[in-house]
């Protein structure tokens, strides 16, 4: 039994997972503007465990400015300097799905949609992806099929559970 919340948790992984991004980024390719990105990261997933402790806003709020976070630090990594920075493109698949599978297909949808936006914006704006840009398109689809096509496993997960934990209460109504 976890002692965190499935928010609590996700925000403790956006905390541990941008502290060891950022030492990748100061030895990768320091750049001040990115360690500036990070160090703002840090102190907003901070402020957003905070706020969950003391119940400021509601939980949908900090889900979506923990989202709008997430791709924004990404957005200014691969605008930054995309050419190292293209190997932080799994992270916004895992930040999508871990939205997904913690908070529900509305906020995989809005992870999805702003992260392809986002790298789609990253493809057509740098240098870097001019001459791969049928690649980089495809890479930004990719944010938005393959989670679509993971909402229908988890909606299926989902009913799963829920028959199981409407099984369990029968069972127990059962022996009361």
């Amino acid at each position: 039994v976890s002692r965190f919340t499935p928010e609590q948790e996700i925000l403790l992984n956006r905390f541990v997972l941008g502290l060891v991004a950022s030492l990748a980024v100061y030895f990768l390719a320091y750049d001040h503007v990115i360690v500036a990105a990070f160090i703002c990261y840090l102190a907003a997933n901070a402020a957003l465990f905070y706020m969950q402790r003391v119940d400021v806003w509601v939980a949908e709020r900090r889900w979506v400015a923990a989202i709008v976070l997430d791709v924004s630090v990404n957005f200014t990594m691969t605008m930054q300097a995309p050419a190292t920075m293209a190997l932080f493109y799994p992270m916004y698949l895992w930040m999508i799905l871990g939205n997904g599978f913690r908070f529900g297909i509305r906020y995989l949808a809005i992870s999805s949609v702003l992260s392809a936006f986002a790298f789609g914006t990253n493809v057509y704006l740098t240098d870097f992806w001019a001459d791969k840009q049928p690649l980089g398109y495809s890479l930004a689809l990719a944010l938005l099929i393959i989670p679509a096509y993971c909402s229908t496993l988890i909606k299926k997960l989902s009913k799963a559970k829920e028959q199981a934990e409407a099984s369990e209460l029968v069972a127990l109504l059962r022996r009361y």
